[in-house]
C-alpha cells in the first residue's frame, strides 16, 4: 500500500524547517558551540524535509484515487517535475552534509552559510516541488 501524505502537512514541515534554518544561519553559535546531539539533530533538519517531500511525492495521489503515486501521475503528464524533485532533494542532502561537517568542525560561517541556503532552498525548492505535485 502507498502512504497518502497531505500537502498541507509537507508545507506546513517544510514551513518550520526553514524557519528553524533561517534563524540559525543567524546565530550559527548557538549550534556550533554546543557542538552536541542537539546541534546535529540542526543538521538533519534538511534530511527530515527531503525525506517528508520523498514520502509525498512517491505517495498516492489522492486526486486520482487509484493507487497511482504522484511520481507517475504527474511524470507521465509531461512535465519536468522529476528534476525539480532530484535538484530539492539533492540540494536538502547537501545542506545537511555541510552543516553536519560545520557543526564538527566549529566552522561557524559554513554553518550560516548552509543554514541559510537549507533555509531558502526549503522555502523555495521544497514549497515548488510539493505545488508542482499537487496541481492536477
Amino acid at each position: 500500500m502507498i502512504a497518502v501524505v497531505s500537502p498541507g502537512v509537507v508545507i506546513l514541515l517544510n514551513a518550520v524547517v526553514a524557519v528553524l534554518l533561517l534563524a540559525l544561519s543567524r546565530r550559527p553559535g548557538l549550534a556550533i558551540h554546543a557542538r552536541s546531539r542537539a546541534a546535529l539533530l540542526v543538521a538533519g533538519l534538511p534530511l527530515l524535509s527531503a525525506g517528508v517531500l520523498s514520502l509525498y511525492v512517491f505517495g498516492e495521489d489522492s486526486y486520482r484515487d487509484n493507487g497511482i503515486s504522484r511520481w507517475d501521475a504527474h511524470r507521465a503528464s509531461g512535465r519536468p517535475l522529476g528534476w525539480v524533485f532530484a535538484v530539492s532533494v539533492a540540494i536538502m542532502v547537501a545542506c545537511s552534509a555541510v552543516l553536519a561537517y560545520a557543526v564538527l568542525r566549529r566552522r561557524g560561517s559554513v554553518f550560516s552559510a548552509a543554514a541559510l541556503a537549507g533555509g531558502l532552498g526549503s522555502l523555495v525548492l521544497v514549497s515548488a516541488t510539493v505545488i508542482g505535485f499537487s496541481g492536477n
